[in-house]
This record gives C-alpha cells, structure tokens and sequence, in this order.
C-alpha cells in the first residue's frame, strides 16, 4: 500500500484542507471562471456557448472536480480526473458518478481530445520526470489552452524547513521555487498570472501558476 492509498480515506478530514488545500481550490476556481469568460467574450456567445474539455491531473478524492462540476457543468462537455493512486480513485468514484476518474500515472495517460484546461493542484512535486511531465500537459492542451499548476513552493528558509518536515507524512518530493516553475514552463508556455496563497504565517507558501500553451 502506498502512502496515498492510506491517506485516502481520511484525505478529506485533514487540517490542511483548511489552510492549504482549500484555499488552493479556490484560487484554481476563480482562475477556470476567468478563462471561461473570456471565451465566451472573445466567442461573443452568451446564448450558445461552446463547452470546453477539463483534465485534473492529480485528483486524489476528486474534491476540485467535484466543484469544478458544480461550478461549470454548463460550460464543460468533458471532465476527467486522473491520480496513480488506486485507493484515492476509488474514494473519488464512490462520491460522484457525473465524472470520469481513472487510475493511472500521468506518463501512462491517453487521451483522444485535446483540453482547454488542464489542471494539476499539489501533485507536481512528486513527479519525477518534470520536464517530461510538462511536455505532456503541452501535448495534452489544445492551442492556447490553459495549465494551472499549484503546489507548495519553497520561496525563503522557513518554506525550506516546513516542506522537510511534511515530507515524513507524504512520498519523496522536490517543491520547485517559483523561480524554477518559470524556467521549467518557459519553452512550453506564457506564464499569465502567479498568485502566492498564505493563509497563517506558520504555512508554507503556495503558488498557483497560471500558464498558457504557446
């Protein structure tokens, strides 16, 4: 069994869900709605708006998707979650029959369709092949669609010490600094928006990143 396998059932009872998990669905939310908007703007369609295609990678329980549905059913034709974890599937599935969840790594993932948003809330940094995994979230978007990639980031020293000591709870990990985020994504994307979230000053600092495929 896996650490992920073990937290699943519990996941969602958490405390970080208040100060750390939470607020990132949030923020990620307020970020889809945006790019939504603008579609429908630049569509001019406000009548027949034309639905887009969503894939969270990293889904674990399927609570942002489960949101992302009750926010935007009416905007999106395809939703998908993806999460290597068995376990966490399993409990994503048992709580929603509205939204495709499967069990798999990102490298395994195949999809027929394009996205116009893809988004990956705090499983980046236990990927492996990071370069490898952006080029595939590039492959995965379709022209100018949106990644939005949220994690914790190590920023300062106190980021640095707080992450150490999370990663006893969780798998092997690298917290990109903001600064490596860019420079990772800058081949494959246009960063449009990075928002720091810090709800107490005892928690590590969180990113999202809003990126564009070029």
């Amino acid at each position: 069994m896996s650490i992920w396998d073990f937290w699943a059932s519990k996941y969602e009872r958490l405390w970080v869900q208040k100060y750390s998990l939470g607020p990132t669905r949030k923020v990620i939310l307020k970020e889809i709605e945006e790019i939504i908007r603008s579609d429908n703007r630049r569509n001019n369609e406000s009548t027949n708006r034309g639905k887009i295609a969503l894939l969270d990678v990293g889904c674990g329980t399927g609570q942002l998707t489960r949101e992302i549905e009750e926010e935007f059913r009416k905007d999106i034709y395809s939703l998908e979650g993806i999460d290597y974890s068995k376990a966490m599937v399993e409990e994503a599935r048992k709580k929603t029959s509205k939204i495709i969840y499967s069990n798999c790594a990102i490298e395994e993932f195949k999809a027929e369709k394009k996205h116009r948003i893809i988004t990956c809330s705090h499983s980046f940094p236990y990927y492996k092949d990071k370069k490898a995994t952006m080029e595939k979230f590039y492959n995965l978007l379709e022209d100018q669609g949106y990644l939005i990639l949220a994690q914790a980031s190590e920023r300062s020293f106190y980021d640095k010490v707080a992450m150490f000591i999370v990663k006893f709870t969780t798998t092997k990990a690298k917290y990109l600094s903001p600064k490596e985020i860019r420079e990772l994504t800058k081949d494959y994307f246009i960063l449009e928006k990075e928002i720091l979230i810090r709800e107490r000053a005892y928690m590590p600092s969180i990113v999202v990143f809003k990126l564009r495929r070029k």
